[in-house]
């Protein structure tokens, strides 16, 4: 008898919390439409520059354009500076300047900058750059960044397997096993890739979606593409197994995209594909983009590049 007095007390007692909580609720109308009010930070005004150079190239172009805060409400102009661009050789007395282009339109982006009167010998394997960008208006204040090219790496050996076992995903795959030498004693960044059917005339080379297994792997902003990083294998022969999903016939070609990248590119992809991860989540920290411009924003970013048959 006492059991059941015990129980019939919590209940009565249940009842009159849940009546007590909705009762709260009904009377708190904007209970959850609390509106916190936060000042935003006053946006340091800077050029964001990228570019993208490898050896031996005639043209150069690259995207020049300011900041915006996230609170603004203004359409982004890719004019909106007026720049003093020059990249300078730093083993000669050499140097480029790069120009606004002409009747630039929006469409034409992202290279709003261009030099197509390179020097062949300027951009050269193993050669370190200034580039220096100073805004004729003297609104934002000059930017510098100097890059060397990375070492390029030699490619001993492919491994083609059409059957290549499965993904991780779980999908079936054609795999390519790649054999590379790293060179010792200096930090090696890499970004790989596999390309169906390749045509050298076509300017928007496709790229399937790369995965692979290996520890010393990781994906970054350009998510078909794999990074690499020597930290485990410096200086060692190293072989990786690369994967594709399977097509229902083995009628393609393959190509190997293998770029030796900087250290800068290498964690500005990686913090450019963190902050984009975090989309609109409200609850998430600010996951600031690695840049290697020195008072602006952006990447310069030298590399080495092989396109290599497969199979």
């Amino acid at each position: 008898m006492k059991t059941n007095t015990t129980f019939y007390t919590n209940m009565i007692l249940l009842i009159l919390g849940a009546f007590i909580f909705a009762f709260c609720l009904s009377s708190c109308e904007d209970f959850f439409e609390t509106t916190i009010d936060i000042e935003a930070p006053e946006a340091v005004p800077k050029m964001v520059i990228n570019t993208f150079i490898q050896p031996n190239q005639d043209t150069v172009g690259m995207y020049v354009g300011r900041n915006f805060p996230l609170s603004s409400r203004e359409s982004i102009d890719y004019l909106a500076i007026n720049a003093d661009i020059t990249i300078d050789k730093l083993s000669s007395d050499t140097s480029i300047s790069v120009a606004m282009v002409e009747n630039f339109q929006n469409n034409q982006r992202p290279n709003n900058y261009v030099n197509s009167d390179v020097m062949e010998d300027f951009f050269e394997s193993g050669q370190e750059y200034l580039l220096t960008a100073r805004d004729i208006d003297e609104e934002y204040p000059t930017t510098i960044s100097q890059v060397r090219f990375p070492t390029k790496t030699t490619i001993t050996n492919t491994i083609y397997d059409y059957e290549g076992g499965i993904r991780e995903d779980g999908d079936e795959a054609t795999s390519f096993t790649i054999t590379f030498n790293d060179p010792a004693g200096e930090k090696n960044f890499y970004e790989v890739a596999i390309i169906p059917d390749y045509n050298p005339n076509d300017n928007q080379t496709r790229i399937d979606y790369t995965s692979t297994i290996d520890l010393a792997a990781t994906k970054g902003f350009e998510e078909d593409y794999i990074l690499l990083s020597d930290e485990s294998f410096d200086g060692q022969e190293k072989t990786i197994e690369l994967k594709i999903f399977r097509r229902s016939t083995d009628n393609f070609t393959y190509h190997l995209l293998w770029r030796d990248i900087t250290e800068d590119y290498f964690k500005y992809s990686k913090t450019l594909k963190t902050q984009s991860d975090l989309g609109d989540n409200p609850f998430a920290s600010i996951a600031p983009v690695y840049t290697n411009v020195e008072n602006g924003l952006g990447i310069i970013s030298l590399y080495q590049e092989q396109i290599i048959p497969l199979n």
